[in-house]
């Protein structure tokens, strides 16, 4: 990993049914993650997007993880963050291409639990 991480987390990975027979992401507070001790650089990012009903510009910040080149993080998997506690989705995992060595992974997020 190229950039100073900011965190170490735990990815999980995974449904389960609930009472009445829904498909629900596995609870991350009772499951086995898939990786443990995974570093992240976590920052966010200023993204532009359009209202859509008065297409007016609107900014939105966005949770961004820079994470090892051969981390095993998949679009619909959760990161916990063990520093702060705070749990998100992963949106997309790509890997921008780099002359002469392998990049980091740039880890789109969403967060899914409030900070403390």
């Amino acid at each position: 990993m190229y950039a100073v991480a900011t965190c170490t987390g735990s990815i999980y990975r995974g449904t389960t049914t609930d009472d009445v027979g829904d498909t629900v992401d596995v609870d991350v507070d009772t499951a086995t993650p898939v990786a443990t001790r995974v570093l992240a650089r976590i920052k966010t990012r200023t993204v532009q997007l359009r209202d859509q009903t008065t297409q007016n510009p609107i900014t939105v910040r966005r949770p961004v993880a820079e994470m090892q080149s051969d981390t095993d993080i998949r679009p619909g998997d959760r990161y916990r963050c063990t520093r702060h506690r705070d749990t998100y989705v992963v949106l997309s995992a790509t890997q921008p291409d780099q002359l002469g060595r392998e990049s980091d992974l740039i880890v789109q997020l969403q967060q899914v639990t409030p900070a403390e």
